[in-house]
C-alpha cells in the first residue's frame, strides 16, 4: 500500500503539477517547447513505467494506469483548456503503453520463473 500511494504521488506530480508549473513560470516558445515535451515524451514515459510497474502485481496494482490517465485528463482540463476529445486521443496512447507495459512485464517475469524451474530441474 505504501508503494502504490508513493506511485499515485509521483502520478499526480507528473500529471498535475507538471503542467501547473510550465503555465505558471514558462511562457511563449519555452512554454510551448516544454508543452509539447510533457505531451510526447514525459507523459509517455511516466505511463510506460506505471504499467511495467503494475505488471509486478496485476491483482492490486492494475488501477495504477488508469489512474493516471485519469490525473491526465483532469490536468489537460484544467490547465491545457482543451476539449475533451483532444486528450482523449493522448489517453488513450498513454493507456495502451501502460497496458503493453503491463504484458511485457508479466511476459518478462513469466520467462524468468520458468528459466529458474528449469534451472533447479537440472
Amino acid at each position: 500500500m505504501k508503494t502504490y500511494m508513493m506511485w499515485l504521488t509521483l502520478a499526480a506530480m507528473t500529471m498535475l503539477l507538471l503542467p501547473w508549473l510550465v503555465f505558471s513560470y514558462a511562457g511563449g516558445e519555452l512554454g510551448f517547447f516544454l508543452c509539447l515535451l510533457l505531451l510526447f515524451v514525459i507523459n509517455p514515459v511516466y505511463a510506460m513505467q506505471t504499467g511495467f510497474y503494475a505488471g509486478r502485481d496485476p491483482g492490486r496494482l492494475w488501477s495504477l494506469p488508469l489512474v493516471t490517465v485519469m490525473l491526465f485528463f483532469f490536468g489537460g482540463q484544467l490547465f491545457y483548456g482543451l476539449e475533451t476529445n483532444d486528450f482523449l486521443l493522448y489517453g488513450a496512447i498513454y493507456l495502451g503503453f501502460a497496458m503493453l507495459s503491463m504484458a511485457a512485464s508479466l511476459i518478462i517475469a513469466g520467462m524468468a520463473k520458468s528459466r529458474r524451474k528449469r534451472v533447479r530441474n537440472t
